[in-house]
C-alpha cells in the first residue's frame, strides 16, 4: 500500500499514490495551493468535533444530560444512536487519508455529517430555542460540505481503479 509521504527524499513535484487516489506531491516545491491545506485541514476540523460529539452522546450519556438540557429530554437510546453516527463519520472523515487506507469514505462520511447539522438544527436546537448553539452547527455544516466538494474526486478515481 502507497502513502503519501513529505519528506526530503520524494522528488519535487513527483505524483504519489495515496490509496486509490493519485496526489501530487507539492511539499518542496512551492506551488501547494491552500486549497489542497484546506482540504487537508476541514476533515480534521469537523470530523475532530463530531468525535468529541459523538463520543459524549456514546460513552458519558449520564454526563451530557446534567449539562446540556435538550439531551435530558432524548432516551438513551436516541442519544447513543446519534453518537455511534457521529462517532462512525468522525472516523470516516479523520482516518482514511492520513493513513491513506480506503481514502475514498472521506466525501460518503462528510455527506453523513452534512446530513446530521439540519437534522440537530431544526429537531433539537431550535424546538429548545438554543440558538447560541445555531452557529456552530452551521459552520460544521459547511465544512461538511466543503470537504464532500473538495474530495469528491476521491470516489470517481476509486471506481476507475477497479
Amino acid at each position: 500500500m502507497n502513502r503519501l509521504i513529505l519528506s526530503p527524499k520524494n522528488n519535487a513535484g513527483a505524483i504519489t499514490r495515496l490509496g486509490s487516489a493519485y496526489v501530487k506531491d507539492t511539499a518542496n516545491t512551492g506551488e501547494s495551493s491552500q486549497n489542497e491545506r484546506y482540504f487537508m485541514d476541514c476533515p480534521g476540523i469537523a470530523g475532530s468535533h463530531n468525535g468529541i460529539v459523538g463520543f459524549r452522546e456514546v460513552f458519558q450519556t449520564e454526563k451530557l444530560r446534567e449539562q446540556a438540557r435538550w439531551a435530558r429530554e432524548e432516551t438513551t437510546g436516541c442519544l447513543r444512536f446519534a453518537g455511534t453516527g457521529e462517532l462512525l463519520g468522525a472516523a470516516g472523515m479523520i482516518l482514511p487519508l492520513p493513513t491513506g487506507i480506503l481514502p475514498w469514505p472521506v466525501p460518503l462520511a462528510g455527506m453523513g455529517l452534512a446530513l446530521i447539522q439540519p437534522l440537530s438544527i431544526l429537531t433539537v436546537h431550535i424546538p429548545h430555542r438554543e440558538y447560541k448553539a445555531l452557529p456552530l452547527n452551521v459552520v460544521l455544516l459547511m465544512l461538511s460540505l466543503f470537504v464532500v466538494a473538495g474530495r469528491w474526486d476521491l470516489i470517481i478515481s476509486s471506481f476507475h481503479n477497479l
